[in-house]
């Protein structure tokens, strides 16, 4: 019946309009249903509404459409609208339009309409066009479900819901409920429950162990801080020990320094009143060898002035010449003990310096000793780290030590050691031969042993012999 209403009324208009108006009408609406309806960018709801408002682009047109979808059932055969869409397809665009605009809406329909794609739990709406005649579709499912199409349905404990450590149990068409821990209550375990007498028991139990267990631990704490500091103690005695020690230590390497510093100032200072009781006579390092420096200086040792040659041509320099000899000289060497004594010869030349003077510079520290010797062929040296002459009491007693270096060998106890003894002339015989005066035979006065290997105008040792040189010097060591 309401086919049958709108045909009379749409037959009743046309009437009214005229067969011109009718003519046009035809022609515009048919080429409308007919470009709309068979477009692969529409739909059949979109034909419809572009047929009220031609103006409408295709994206205006499905705004329109998707509003009236939101407040009406999905577009079929039943609906009202559609209803008129296919009267005007059939008014205006015949059978064939009318049955094309009818296979669309079966077409559209399907998937929402005859498939229900989103069960009873969900509602299909319609998305853009996919393809021709069809749009792609999203369920909106109901409350407690959810899936592609609201298949599954949602856990209530998804949001937990249970406060306070409660476990939260799903039930049945989406409800839960909450099983609360002990000390609280309530749907969402949310308000604190008053304790039992019942339970209070265990509770003070349990309390009752943490205080004994306290109780312990604090006993053990102690003890331990009694062994730790017990520890303390020890290791602070310990380390003040060492720290004492090491104090100690310091204060007495400060003691031995200062002794060291003082004993160097004295010595330096003896060094300079040496020095300056030697006339100035003082060693100096890396000296080149120079004859023009060997001089006559004014020595002044115990109050006693007497002059002497200063070598400072070897070895640095800073030599006291006590006796020179150039070569064998019978008349010259043969003196009595006063000559030896006090001294004799020319300084420019051959001379002795005098057994008082030798013994007072040898007395006063350590002096080493030097002997230059020449022979036709070559020259050599024999150095001493130290010799002392004894006073007269003593003979003149000498003591010299071993051989330190030298520029040729000398055989085993032949050098200037075997010679410690005290000193002999013609008129004192102190030598160690029981039956003869060395001196006499020798026409010289010397520490003679057996008589000699070494003699000032002859030779040293039997390595070296035919002497026409032999000058002995001695300066203050270096301490």
């Amino acid at each position: 019946m309401a086919i049958l209403s709108h045909c009379f009324i749409s037959l009743l208009l046309l009437a009214m309009a005229g067969t011109r108006a009718y003519a046009e009408l035809r022609g515009e609406r048919s080429a409308a249903i007919s470009n709309i309806v068979e477009s692969s960018s529409g739909t059949c709801m979109v034909a419809w509404i572009k047929l009220h408002d031609p103006t409408l682009s295709d994206a205006e047109a499905q705004v329109k459409q998707d509003v009236l979808e939101s407040n009406a059932a999905p577009m079929d055969e039943t609906n009202t609208a559609s209803q008129r869409v296919v009267l005007f397809s059939f008014l205006f665009g015949g059978v064939s339009k009318a049955r094309s605009f009818i296979q669309c809406l079966s077409r559209e329909d399907e998937t929402c309409g005859r498939q229900a794609p989103c069960g009873e739990h969900g509602q299909c709406v319609y998305g853009a066009v996919a393809s021709a005649g069809h749009r792609a579709y999203h369920c909106k499912c109901a409350s407690g479900f959810t899936g592609t199409n609201c298949e599954r349905e949602r856990s209530p404990c998804s949001r937990a819901p249970c406060g306070n450590a409660g476990r939260c149990v799903p039930l049945p068409a989406g409800a839960y409920r909450c099983s609360c821990s002990k000390f609280w209550t309530g749907r969402h375990c949310s308000q604190a429950r008053w304790v039992t007498k019942g339970e209070l028991s265990p509770l003070s139990n349990a309390v009752r162990g943490i205080v004994d267990d306290v109780s312990r631990m604090t006993v053990r704490i102690s003890d331990n801080w009694k062994s730790t500091e017990t520890f303390l103690q020890g290791m602070e005695k310990r380390l003040m020990s060492r720290l004492d020690d090491r104090l100690d230590g310091i204060a007495a390497n400060v003691s031995n320094n200062t002794l060291s510093i003082q004993a160097l100032l004295r010595t330096k200072e003896a060094s300079r009143s040496t020095q300056a009781a030697l006339g100035g006579c003082k060693r100096q390092s890396g000296v080149i060898a120079d004859t023009s420096r060997t001089r006559v200086v004014t020595a002044n040792v115990n109050n006693t002035s007497f002059q002497t040659v200063c070598n400072m041509s070897v070895d640095g320099g800073g030599w006291l010449v006590v006796l020179r000899s150039l070569g064998t000289d019978y008349n010259f060497w043969n003196r009595d003990w006063a000559a030896y004594k006090n001294g004799f010869g020319n300084l420019n030349g051959k001379f002795w310096l005098g057994n008082d003077r030798i013994h007072k510079l040898t007395q006063s520290q350590k002096y080493e000793v030097r002997i230059d010797l020449a022979t036709p062929t070559a020259t050599h040296f024999v150095k001493y780290n130290w010799m002392r002459i004894g006073n007269e009491e003593e003979l003149y007693r000498l003591t010299v030590s071993r051989t330190v270096e030298s520029s040729f060998t000398i055989p085993a106890g032949q050098g200037l050691e075997y010679h410690e003894m005290p000193f002999t002339t013609h008129d004192r015989d102190n030598d160690g031969y029981p039956s003869a005066n060395c001196a006499t035979a020798a026409k010289s006065g010397w520490w003679y042993a057996r008589c000699y290997y070494v003699l000032h105008d002859r030779y040293f040792s039997l390595a070296l012999q035919g002497l026409t040189f032999f000058e002995m010097k001695v300066r203050p060591r270096l301490v």
